[in-house]
């Protein structure tokens, strides 16, 4: 992983993940990507995420 993508926030990481989907798919997956983001925080960095708060959080939706 290079330094750019280490210090990626958790909403840009959403941004370029959504960006690079077809609209089609864009359209569909976005309300549940920010929902996801918002839970979390859009400045909280994408490396700090845990495969534990990913779970909790899949199980309490």
């Amino acid at each position: 992983m290079s330094s750019i993508e280490s210090e990626l926030s958790l909403g840009e990481a959403a941004n370029h993940f959504l960006a690079d989907l077809p609209p089609r798919e864009r359209g569909s997956h976005q309300p549940e990507i920010y929902k996801f983001v918002r839970w979390f925080g859009w400045e909280r960095p994408f490396v700090g995420l845990t495969a534990a708060e990913v779970a909790n959080y899949a199980a309490g939706t």
